[in-house]
């Protein structure tokens, strides 16, 4: 398996869009519901670095290896192997780093959720890509 380059503008828009969601689906599930928070129940700086280090450089890792061009199968296989390391991560993160607090949130609904959320992740890498591309495509009709 080799990296695919993913340009820096696709970059650039995957994690915006993918960090939008991620941060309003954070808030919701700390702030308003209380099912899980990072370090303490009250946001302060270390919080910030989990948002903005931690999980774009994830996604960044997890689309620019996916294997877009590949069967069904193997797309199916990346998914799962990604959903089972990242629910190790997160049991690092619980467990051994106490950087996450579940409250009313448990790990089997994470691990139950992570397919789920990482093919949402690669449909929006899709879906950025043909944005990227049509928007390339009218700029080379204007030149």
């Amino acid at each position: 398996m080799h990296a695919r380059k993913n340009n820096k503008n696709r970059n650039v828009h995957i994690s915006l869009i993918c960090n939008f969601i991620r941060y309003t689906l954070d808030l919701y599930m700390d702030t308003k519901y209380h099912f899980y928070w990072y370090f303490d129940k009250d946001i302060d700086w270390r919080w910030l670095i989990v948002l903005l280090g931690g999980k774009p450089s994830f996604t960044l890792i997890y689309l620019n290896f996916f294997p877009f061009y590949s069967k069904t199968q193997k797309k199916v296989l990346y998914i799962l192997v990604w959903s089972i390391v990242v629910t190790i991560m997160e049991i690092g993160a619980v467990y051994i780093g106490k950087v996450l607090h579940y409250d009313e949130w448990k790990l089997l609904y994470s691990a139950a959720l992570y397919p789920l959320l990482l093919y949402i992740l690669y449909l929006n890498g899709l879906f950025v890509k043909k944005l990227l591309k049509a928007a390339t495509a009218e700029t080379d009709k204007l030149s």
